[in-house]
């Protein structure tokens, strides 16, 4: 036989068995469903509470006895493997051995037929202690011929005994059968002795046989195995077992244990308790035996399975140490991550339930507890402060939201005592249990609500408003709804009882409605913000100063947008840090991520957000790097990749490889044509030569029918090119090209901003100009060449993608007649760059047409400059709309209502250095 047809032979074997393994559980499945249904109908002739009324009446001595019955029936289960271990010939120590077994019998009982039966967890178990797996086969077909052995020999003798068992056989069949069972388990025991010759057929049958005192050593722990698991149940019932007497009811277990594990249902639920009721009759009371076959399947198969569980996990857990200490290590990471972001929401859900618990009834039996044990004053009072517990929980969440540390305070203050207050004002440990999760969410993380401001600072929106409405309005309907029965007095106003509860709901309400009307009051007086925070305004000289100061220090070059004077800005207290932003309709957008020192970045973005809000804009955050995503994840705002940006880095670049040959030939041509590359690193050099870069940057934006941009991208201003290294391309003593370089601190990055090029320069110059530019910088020890974004790279068009995803991954794959976006990166690519992603926030997704019209609209200066551009011609190439394309995802204009264009920061001084 070829390799191919055994490999389809055993393909179709597996399928064979795999399918006749769905077949058995199919089949055990329904034997379930027909033994639930027919149980359900044994059992239909009393009720739920005479049920309950006899699981009452069980004792702790029966059911103490019960669990020692329990004990030693597995104890004897147990020791049948240490039989097997030695008729296999092998040593193990005997409390490894047992514990091996117990854990095995556990599953095999509960989950015998499925995953987790015993056989695979029993080859887990002893193969780890040394055994191989035909040893731990051989002592499994050891352990179940002694079971059923001592099965036989127990229900053999028990029929002979009382024959009623089966009442279905006359007493003389019933016992006869009893008299073969017991004979042949006896038989099988000591088959081991039998006079046989040795040659013919049944000497090599009894030769495998074990030896006759190891047999009758296994037979009798497996038979008071069973006999002890049927005194187990025996136990839960009355003294009086009708005409079955004990013996009889103990056979009648026995054979309904045969039935379950027969029927493969696992731990035999629903068949055993049938085959019980049935076989036993009207010999006892219904209800009682069914409580003491429900307490039966707890204590003997639900608890031995929980205590086997947790001894398999222990000891899988010891025996992995160093994973779960991975594990743990983890676990915690992970908690510190989302504790704080659960803080919010388990404030909301805490004081909800307080509310709730309020205004409703107490419970009879934690009434009448408290009775006994406690003042009413200190149960009234209790109700009362834990309503306006509730309410300020729920107003407090908001500000946990916003990581201020004054609302950690106060939920943690009110948490704990929400804790008490629910203790004592009706023993509902429920939402103690729900106020302490919260304190779980709040006390290890004090440092992450860092926020130094007050807990309603700012205004509450309007869906804030709704949803702490909706809550208030849900409890107070419960309330009314748990009194509607009580008649409205001016008297229940005054009524103290433990059993007045709508008094205190009324009270409760009053306490409410106080806390919510003062937090309204604190809202509509708070002070608004001056027109200069919610329009911005020209900044004054310290102010700007604070700019260059933070902008030198920034490590990340795109820091220098904030040079071109179109934006407003936010400042930290403490002038370490600043956001830069514009204003476009309703459209507050944020350009990069913030400048400064990084521990004042939450502060500001959250107050930037809270402004807008307040003005009545939707907050937006345009460009934004990866490192920042969590802060704006905290915040509740949706995330969308807008491409990526491309990065060079500098250390390892070099013309001398094959990849960049393009680089070194353009560079070759150009010292061929008398071209040759300078770098005007002071303002003075740089207005020395403005009249030549003007003439070319007017040249090439007459050529593309172009218009300066703003917001993302620069634009040609004076006063802003003076603060920037010029790299300039020279021929004929004149400049022919030149682009603008941003400089980040401690030369970390390096980026190109204006790019031009006149109707005179040779071909290849942007080839040209980059690879000097990269030189010029990896000779000054920069890290970074930033060659900015190409829009809509690296979207994903996956059918599991998000619609932005496949929508963006369309555009780029469809969208050449409108823009180059495959040329664009390709232009980028050819200088092995490394790709980061860049994303836009917005507040919610329905925002997100507006903000990306509004983002255009910056972008472009305004509206004349989107819909005034021209169509670019069809013969560009990529390395033209390297230097003319906007950014992808536009952006906006001046703020509605301003006339005049913002100024411009002051020029430099003609000695002062470039940033």
């Amino acid at each position: 036989m070829s390799q191919s047809d055994e490999i389809r032979e055993n393909s179709a074997s597996r399928g064979w068995r795999l399918w006749l393994w769905r077949l058995g559980i199919a089949a055990w499945l329904v034997v379930l469903g027909l033994a639930l249904l027919a149980l359900r109908k044994e059992w239909s002739h009393f009720r739920l509470r005479d049920l309950d009324h006899a699981l009452s009446q069980l004792g702790w001595p029966h059911i103490l006895l019960a669990v020692v019955c329990t004990g030693l029936s597995y104890f004897f289960n147990a020791a049948i493997d240490l039989f097997s271990l030695k008729w296999i010939g092998r040593k193990l120590p005997t409390g490894r051995a047992l514990g091996c077994s117990f854990i095995s019998t556990a599953f095999s009982l509960n989950a015998g037929g499925t995953l987790l039966g015993g056989g695979g967890v029993r080859m887990r178990l002893y193969t780890g202690l040394g055994l191989t797996p035909g040893e731990v086969a051989r002592m499994a077909g050891f352990a179940v011929i002694a079971g059923w052995a001592g099965h036989a020999l127990v229900a053999g003798t028990l029929l002979m005994m009382a024959p009623q068992a089966l009442p279905m056989l006359p007493a003389p069949a019933a016992r006869g059968l009893g008299a073969v069972m017991a004979a042949g388990a006896l038989a099988l025991a000591f088959a081991r002795a039998l006079p046989v010759r040795k040659g013919r057929w049944p000497a090599r049958w009894i030769e495998k046989c074990p030896p006759v005192k190891l047999a009758a050593g296994a037979w009798i722990s497996s038979a008071l195995d069973w006999l002890l698991a049927g005194l187990a149940i025996r136990a839960l019932l009355p003294a009086d077992t009708g005409s079955l007497g004990t013996a009889g009811f103990l056979g009648v277990v026995v054979i309904a244990q045969l039935l379950s594990a027969v029927s493969h249902v696992p731990g035999g639920m629903g068949v055993l308790e049938l085959s019980v009721t049935q076989l036993v009759g009207k010999s006892m009371p219904g209800s009682a035996l069914a409580a003491a076959l429900l307490a039966y399947r707890v204590i003997f198969y639900l608890g031995p399975f929980a205590v086997a569980a947790g001894w398999m996990g222990l000891r899988e857990a010891w025996g992995r140490r160093v994973v779960v200490q991975r594990g743990l290590v983890f676990v915690a990471g992970f908690w510190r991550r989302l504790g704080p972001r659960l803080a919010a929401l388990m404030a909301l859900t805490g004081g909800f339930l307080l509310m709730l618990s309020a205004n409703t009834p107490m419970e009879v039996a934690r009434r009448q507890w408290l009775e006994a044990f406690l003042p009413l004053t200190l149960v009234e009072v209790s109700h009362f402060l834990s309503s306006v517990a509730g309410v300020a929980l729920l107003i407090v969440a908001r500000g946990l939201q916003r990581r201020v540390n004054a609302a950690w305070w106060a939920a943690v203050m009110l948490s704990i005592s929400g804790v008490v207050f629910s203790l004592l004002k009706g023993v509902d440990y429920e939402e103690a249990a729900v106020l302490g999760f919260l304190l779980a969410c709040l006390l290890p993380f004090r440092g992450h609500f860092h926020r130094h401001a007050r807990v309603w600072s700012r205004r509450f929106t309007l869906e804030w408003w709704l949803l702490l409405g909706g809550l208030t309005w849900v409890a107070v309907w419960l309330g009314l709804f748990a009194s509607r029965h009580v008649e409205y007095s001016q008297a229940l106003w005054w009524q103290f009882s433990f059993d007045s509860d709508a008094p205190r709901f009324l009270r409760g309400m009053v306490g409410m409605a106080v806390v919510f009307g003062a937090v309204i009051l604190m809202q509509c007086l708070r002070p608004g913000l001056s027109r200069r925070e919610t329009n911005g305004g020209a900044l004054t000289e310290g102010e700007w100063a604070t700019v260059f100061s933070l902008i030198r220090k920034e490590p990340q070059s795109s820091a220098s947008l904030a040079l071109l004077g179109d934006k407003r800005f936010i400042f930290s207290p403490e002038k370490d840090a600043f956001l830069m932003y514009g204003q476009q309709g309703r459209s507050r957008v944020v350009m990069g991520d913030p400048v400064g020192n990084e521990e004042a970045w939450d502060d500001l973005l959250w107050r930037f957000s809270e402004e807008a809000e307040d003005a009545g804009c939707r907050p937006c955050f345009y460009q934004i790097s990866a490192g920042v995503m969590p802060r704006f994840v905290d915040m509740g705002m949706r995330l969308y990749k807008l491409g990526e940006e491309a990065r060079v880095s500098l250390p390892g670049f070099t013309l001398d490889i094959p990849e960049t040959r393009k680089l070194r030939h353009a560079r070759n041509r150009m010292a061929r044509e008398g071209g040759s590359f300078g770098m005007w690193t002071t303002p003075a050099e740089v207005a020395a030569g403005m009249a030549e870069l003007r003439a070319v940057s007017d040249a090439w934006l007459g050529k593309h029918s172009a218009s300066e941009k703003s917001f993302s991208l620069g634009r040609f201003e004076e006063s802003y090119l003076q603060r920037c290294p010029v790299a300039v391309v020279i021929r004929d003593g004149k400049v022919c090209a030149f682009a603008n370089l941003w400089t980040g601190d401690g030369r970390e990055e390096l980026s190109v901003d204006l790019m031009r090029y006149g109707p005179d320069a040779p071909a290849g110059v942007m080839d040209f100009l980059f690879a000097e530019m990269f030189l010029w910088g990896r000779a000054q020890g920069y890290r970074w060449f930033n060659l900015g974004m190409a829009p809509l790279s690296g979207l994903r068009a996956h059918p599991l993608a998000p619609l932005w995803q496949r929508l963006g991954a369309f555009v780029y794959e469809r969208g050449g007649a409108f823009y180059n976006f495959h040329g664009l990166r390709d232009f980028k690519n050819k200088f092995n760059p490394e790709w980061s992603p860049r994303y836009l926030a917005v507040p919610g997704a329905w925002h997100l047409p507006a903000v990306l019209v509004d983002i255009t609209t910056l972008i472009g200066g305004g509206w004349r400059g989107v819909l005034g551009r021209q169509k670019k011609s069809a013969s560009s190439t990529p390395a033209q709309e390297a230097v003319t394309a906007p950014d992808p995802v536009p952006v906006p204009a001046p703020p509605a209502g301003e006339t005049r264009p913002r100024p411009l920061p002051p020029s430099p001084s003609a000695a002062s250095p470039a940033l």
